[in-house]
């Protein structure tokens, strides 16, 4: 069985790893469709997880399986004994974002404008969810999906999040501003900083940052429908940029500092 492997129409794919397969069986939005622990793993650890199953009240298969058989189906070593085959979420809608929040005072949320790659889409999730920023809105045709790698690389993380599709990006940003949002894009070449921000609380509750493709940033129509472009100071004689994941690390601790 190989990553990332299409099981059915709806797309089941394995997770694997103490810390990742602990946070779905606690999510009470995530099915899972069963479970692998390593025969060689001793009676407590698998008591452990059935503990768990019964007191979230899940229905899940648990199935014993040599170490050979996850390492194939991972072609790692690092599953840590366990593994879980999960259904993706189901993927809301930007009307349905707006709605969620409209009641909110505060919300910090963050727009992935043709983000692709799997590791960087993980990482961004986990960083996300280490500052509570748990709504991301993704393309709805141009943006990494769930996947197992993202899955891994968040670290548990893809398990505290609403993910929301969008469809043009100028036409949703309308819509967050006519809804309150205060939108912040990303761009190395501004000439403005987080310092830059009026940190007045009161005139932005609501913040949307906008993290742009790993290649090419954000593009100069959404530059132009943001409320801010903000960059990340630099020592550009080192390197050119920063990777558009520990980018997004940066800024949402800054967002966080501000709205404290």
């Amino acid at each position: 069985m190989k990553n990332n492997q299409i099981h059915n129409s709806k797309n089941y794919y394995w997770i694997c790893g103490k810390h990742s397969v602990n946070s779905a069986i606690l999510n009470k939005r995530r099915i899972i469709v069963k479970m692998f622990i390593d025969k060689k793993k001793p009676s407590s650890f698998i008591n452990e997880f059935q503990q768990k199953i019964l007191k979230n009240r899940k229905k899940i298969n648990i199935e014993l399986v040599s170490t050979k058989k996850l390492e194939k189906l991972f072609h790692i070593s690092s599953h840590q004994g366990i593994a879980a085959m999960i259904e993706p979420y189901k993927i809301l809608n930007i009307n349905e974002f707006v709605s969620c929040n409209y009641l909110k005072e505060k919300n910090v949320s963050v727009l992935l404008s043709h983000i692709n790659d799997p590791q960087n889409f993980g990482a961004i999730i986990r960083s996300a969810v280490a500052f509570d920023i748990t709504d991301i809105l993704i393309n709805k045709k141009n943006s990494c999906k769930e996947t197992q790698a993202a899955s891994k690389v968040s670290s548990g993380g893809i398990e505290k999040v609403k993910i929301y599709n969008f469809g043009n990006t100028s036409n949703s940003i309308n819509l967050l501003k006519k809804n309150g949002w205060f939108i912040v894009g990303l761009d190395g070449e501004s000439k403005f900083t987080f310092c830059n921000i009026n940190s007045n609380k009161n005139t932005f509750n609501k913040v949307l940052i906008i993290m742009g493709s790993e290649s090419k940033g954000l593009g100069e129509l959404i530059k132009k429908k943001c409320d801010i472009l903000i960059k990340i100071p630099i020592n550009k004689l080192n390197i050119d940029s920063l990777n558009v994941a520990s980018a997004a690390s940066i800024a949402f601790y800054e967002i966080n500092n501000l709205l404290r």
